[in-house]
């Protein structure tokens, strides 16, 4: 079978340019970089050092994306023998080329989002892929698109494809290296790296630069000359703009805990395979880590002092885990079999992965996104690190007394907080009112990759921190007692009763029993009637759960999309906001078929809509955006 056959079917292998890109950026390292003892033999040799710069050029409707690196270039017999073939897991030459299939599906999308693309100019459809190389054995050579096309090679002469987009950067003078040339809608751009605000792309692209110092962290300080520079070039108004990008470290709150990080090493054998593994964790000092961003590039920062793509949240929770020279995933929390509470807002860490023997790596799925989690070693590393845990938000008994005693005060301070950051924005202009509501990156990739997802970076941390103080301040950090309202007093009192009277303690158990398990369900009951009711040719089932994920009311429409409906009897707290998010996620985990899911209830807190609207801006676990609503009882 050749590459054409299946090029159509790799197109499709992600979910946003950030993903893809990552693949030609990954070959550029392991050109150089061939395993562990990298990071660890540390030498002043001049072909050691890795130089990669990303050209990206945007040009009416098209962005070009020029991956060029300083690495030995790829000669004739195996630019033809490995670089189109079909994937070969069976070798690997560098440390993150352990699959084979990653810039045939890189590639693939690229090309894929200009040819389906219906608002561009017809013109631009001829925009494929190309291959620039230098080596010492062959010179220079190229090879271009479109990927279902011939893929002949061929000798250049034209040095201005060795230096396009390079002008001023050191890789011009370079002997040896290889360039790839993608190209992508500016819409497709757009909406992956920043979904809100007016913000130009030379801004926009922070959020890129910051993604990739954390990203690459390990890699750009292990050699003083190890670097990844973004040089932009806007060919219609003549912008300009370079990028360092730095190395990003998590910082801890050693303020909360001195002895932050805490760190567990242990091994792990799965498929024959033995690896080292340290995990280090902490909850995380966020100030911090926007200082050292903004002290290394004050762009990286917004004019609140907050990062646009990484910010305490439910996107970010949990551990990022480094494996093959980088950090694969980000914010990875399911390990740890935990759902998300704001109390983990700030729960940050890494998880290293080394196998003992240099010729292993550590094997990842297609994409290279992530580890395979279906795989021997991710279910021995998520059993071990269950037994370890999680750090959680901590507050002293006077903070929970104070809270407890002035819960309106916290709620009223998250609609002031709100209103703050409006007049931030309209004083600090254009581009500070798209600075104040970023969002960045994917993903979900929970990140991971996967992930990890776009992030409110103007005001989301504060607002957040403002939800924990309430949710938490009141509530079980579970979000299981508190977010019904219920009161720990007046419960320990129906037990005292139970004991000065048998019999009226019985009666009281069993009406509290009542209550708890009847109660809601009369009024919720009278909801699913009434939205019966309004679509009769709807078909609904009712107590549905999915992977853990309790659902009231499932309503299936004429076109085969799912609403999923959560009733409550009692006002919408901040908890019922992240519980939408998590339907959703779980939902989608084995159905790709929702519409929306919806909260019905009888009012809303103030602090509820606020978390609701924010987390509408971001993307979910998939990669897609939250679509979550309230419905008003007296609306249905």
């Amino acid at each position: 079978m050749q590459l054409q056959d299946v090029a159509s079917g790799l197109s499709h292998q992600y979910t946003n340019f950030i993903d893809a890109l990552q693949e030609p950026i990954d070959n550029s390292v392991s050109a150089i970089v061939k395993n562990e003892d990298y990071f660890d033999e540390l030498t002043e040799k001049e072909d050691d050092v890795v130089e990669i710069c990303i050209s990206i050029i945007k040009e009416g409707d098209l962005v070009w994306f020029i991956v060029a690196d300083n690495g030995p270039g790829i000669p004739y017999d195996t630019l033809q023998r490995d670089i189109f073939i079909l994937g070969d897991e069976s070798s690997s030459d560098g440390i993150l080329n352990n699959v084979g299939w990653g810039l045939k599906q890189a590639v693939a999308w690229f090309e894929n989002q200009v040819n389906i693309n219906v608002d561009i100019e017809d013109s631009a459809r001829d925009s494929n892929f190309r291959i620039i190389t230098r080596s010492e054995e062959d010179g220079l050579l190229s090879v271009g698109g479109p990927i279902d096309g011939s893929l002949q090679i061929y000798e250049e002469r034209d040095n201005s494809l060795w230096t396009d987009g390079l002008q001023g950067d050191s890789l011009e003078a370079e002997e040896t290296g290889t360039r790839v040339y993608l190209p992508c809608t500016l819409d497709r751009v757009d909406e992956d790296l920043w979904k809100q605000g007016p913000a130009d792309l030379s801004t926009r692209l922070h959020a890129l630069q910051e993604r990739l110092g954390l990203q690459y962290r390990y890699l750009l300080k292990t050699r003083e000359d190890n670097r990844i520079t973004i040089r932009y070039e806007d060919k219609d108004d003549g912008t300009t703009q370079v990028y360092e990008v730095p190395p990003l470290d998590l910082e801890y709150d050693t303020e909360l805990d001195p002895d932050y990080p805490l760190v567990d090493e242990f091994e792990i054998t799965a498929d024959g395979v033995t690896y080292d593994v340290t995990y280090e964790r902490g909850m995380i000092d966020y100030e911090e880590i926007c200082a050292a961003a903004e002290e290394a590039d004050s762009g990286l920062v917004t004019s609140g002092n907050k990062l646009r793509w990484y910010t305490p949240s439910q996107a970010t929770a949990g551990v990022d885990v480094y494996a093959n020279g980088r950090i694969l995933m980000f914010g990875e929390l399911d390990i740890f079999d935990r759902s998300y509470n704001p109390a983990l807002n700030y729960f940050g860490g890494v998880v290293r992965i080394i196998p003992q023997n240099n010729s292993d790596e550590v094997p990842t799925e297609n994409r290279k996104v992530a580890i395979d989690r279906g795989s021997e070693l991710w279910h021995n590393l998520a059993e071990k690190l269950r037994e370890l845990g999680v750090e959680e938000k901590r507050y002293d008994d006077d903070e929970e007394e104070e809270r407890e005693e002035k819960p309106d005060e916290g709620e009223k301070g998250d609609g002031e907080e709100e209103g703050d950051g409006s007049g931030e924005e309209e004083e600090g202009g254009e581009e500070e009112e798209e600075e104040d509501s970023d969002g960045g990156g994917d993903e979900g990739e929970n990140g991971s990759d996967e992930g990890e997802g776009e992030e409110d970076a103007g005001d989301e941390t504060d607002e957040e921190d403002e939800s924990e103080d309430d949710t938490e301040g009141d509530d079980n950090t579970d979000g299981e007692d508190g977010e019904d309202g219920e009161d720990e007093e007046d419960r320990e009192d129906g037990e005292d009763g139970e004991g000065e009277d048998e019999g009226s303690g019985e009666e009281t158990e069993e009406d509290e029993d009542e209550s708890e398990e009847n109660g809601d369900d009369t009024g919720s009951d009278s909801v699913v009637e009434q939205l019966k009711d309004a679509n009769p040719d709807h078909s609904f089932e009712q107590d549905q759960v999915f992977d853990g994920a309790e659902v009231d009311l499932v309503e299936t429409q004429e076109d085969d999309s799912v609403i999923l409906w959560v009733i409550k009897s009692e006002t919408a707290t901040p908890a019922d906001a992240y519980t939408l998010a998590m339907v959703q996620n779980h939902y989608k985990r084995e159905n790709s078929s929702l519409s929306e899911v919806r909260l019905v209830a009888p009012d809303a807190s103030s602090v509820f809509e606020t978390d609701l609207s924010e987390l509408q801006d971001y993307n979910d676990l998939q990669g897609d955006p939250y679509s979550i609503a309230y419905k008003p009882e007296d609306e249905i």
